[in-house]
């Protein structure tokens, strides 16, 4: 069940929030991530200021994806998030399976490219905790679902789910 859903941004192709979401993953543009995750954060003080999990867990890329670009966007978002909540991120979760892109494929085709790829690292980090996870953007919500399974199945007591940008 999932606790809390926060979206910041609405994305759509050929805008501004494209261009600055595309300059995060693909441009090596980390201060960006990290400044529009300390807003977001900021936005959900705002309308939450009791809001407070134990833990913000990024959405994680598998190994290769992660050697190509040098780094998890939704990690550099998730450490603005807990700059501004005070909460650490941390990468628990693992990609085991290297799908192809999501990216170029339909809505049902997503969900099943995600089914089970993702796996809690040690149960005890997240066992009885509120997570946040945290993704760069949410187009179907399948990758979301299938990581928010891995962490109730691993014992979280609850979930939220937060994403830069939602498209539309």
């Amino acid at each position: 069940m999932i606790d809390h859903a926060f979206v910041y941004l609405r994305f759509q192709k050929k805008s501004i929030v494209q261009n600055i979401l595309f300059d995060i993953k693909y441009g090596g543009n980390k201060a960006a991530g990290r400044y529009l995750g300390e807003m977001f954060g900021m936005e959900i003080l705002k309308r939450f200021p009791s809001f407070k999990p134990d833990l913000i867990v990024p959405v994680p890329l598998h190994l290769k994806r992660l050697k190509f670009r040098g780094y998890n966007q939704s990690f550099v978002i998730g450490e603005g998030l807990g700059k501004t909540l005070s909460v650490d991120c941390k990468e628990v979760v693992a990609r085991v399976v290297s799908n192809s892109t999501q990216t170029k494929i339909n809505r049902i085709l997503r969900w099943k490219n995600v089914d089970g790829i993702f796996q809690v690292k040690d149960d005890s980090e997240i066992s009885g905790k509120h997570i946040l996870l945290i993704d760069d953007v949410i187009t179907t919500g399948s990758t979301m679902e299938a990581c928010l399974v891995a962490l109730l199945n691993a014992g979280a007591r609850k979930v939220s789910i937060a994403s830069l940008a939602i498209a539309t």
